[in-house]
């Protein structure tokens, strides 16, 4: 049996859904309450992955602008990073370049990455197509999902998880 760790950073504009994605996957639960993030939220989770042990850390990076400058050191370390974007917020889509600059530029490792539009359960602005040539020309996974009703998420982590059990 192997030990697995991965430090994953959860990133995106203010109001995507970031932690809500998170504890959807990692407490199944939906708060429709918004409450932004200062800084940094750490979450974790442990699973077991084909006779492996995994252990999740989850960085939740806020997503306003005022915390920019502190962001960099939380990207060190990253072996993975989940790029959220809102279906209805063309701005969150047109951010995405910014936030995967950011990672790539924060970190001296290759940094692995999953691309998700959040919130499909609201009326789509951003066509699935744009997410998922996005995704294939930087070289990410692309899931559309739901936090709010669960849709698609533990199809798009355990996607992403095994991908990164099975390159570490």
């Amino acid at each position: 049996m192997e030990r697995f760790t991965f430090k994953i950073v959860v990133c995106g504009d203010y109001a995507v859904g970031k932690t809500s994605l998170l504890n959807r996957y990692i407490d199944a639960r939906f708060t429709a309450d918004y409450l932004p993030t200062l800084g940094v939220n750490m979450l974790r989770k442990e699973i077991e992955r084909n006779k492996n042990k995994v252990k999740l850390m989850f960085w939740d990076i806020a997503g306003q602008e005022l915390f920019a400058q502190v962001r960099e050191q939380f990207y060190q370390g990253t072996q993975g990073a989940m790029l959220v974007y809102d279906v209805t917020r063309p701005e969150s889509f047109a951010n995405i370049t910014r936030w995967h600059q950011e990672i790539v530029q924060g970190n001296k490792e290759i940094v692995h990455c999953i691309l998700i539009g959040n919130k499909i359960d609201l009326e789509k602005v951003i066509p699935t197509e744009e997410g998922k040539n996005f995704a294939k020309d930087n070289k990410m996974f692309f899931f559309e999902t739901s936090a709010r009703t669960g849709k698609r998420i533990d199809e798009a982590f355990n996607y992403f998880i095994e991908y990164l059990i099975n390159i570490y």
